[in-house]
């Protein structure tokens, strides 16, 4: 799967338009879960493997769920084509904070902090899915997301 501007990005640049707008940011360091999604962007790029491959659905808490995902939003942008170096820096700030929160929801539902990565995979296979699949229904909208990192 190729995030850019083929055929089977199929709406990608409808839902980046809506992510790009609703940041206003400056950049911060890239953390470790920005690398380790690129890795994972990488590899379902590499192998054409969908979210599904990567596990079956999940029963996490409705924090853990949003953040995973909403990082993954974010994180996407990073790695889409076209999109401008503020744009992604602001993006990375944004899936940085994002994927903070994701950590400490896991750690107060009780989830190992092995099964952290996998989390990570499945939900950042599952927004790439989501964006670049035409007509899918977005888990959440880039203003939910937003309010992620209001509070």
């Amino acid at each position: 799967m190729r995030i850019g501007r083929d055929k089977q990005a199929g709406n990608i640049y409808k839902h980046r338009a809506d992510v790009l707008e609703s940041m206003r940011s400056p950049r911060p360091e890239m953390t470790e879960m920005i690398k380790k999604f690129a890795a994972v962007l990488s590899l379902l790029a590499v192998t054409s493997l969908s979210a599904a491959a990567f596990a079956q659905e999940e029963e996490v808490s409705d924090a853990v769920d949003q953040t995973l995902w909403c990082g993954g939003l974010f994180a996407a942008v990073t790695q889409i084509e076209g999109v401008s170096a503020e744009d992604k820096a602001i993006a990375e700030e944004k899936a940085t904070a994002i994927y903070t929160q994701a950590v400490i929801a896991m750690e107060e539902d009780g989830i190992a902090e092995t099964e952290h990565d996998r989390l990570l995979e499945y939900y950042t296979g599952m927004a790439v899915d989501e964006l670049t699949t035409e007509g899918a229904e977005m888990r959440y909208t880039a203003e939910e997301c937003d309010a992620l990192i209001a509070e």
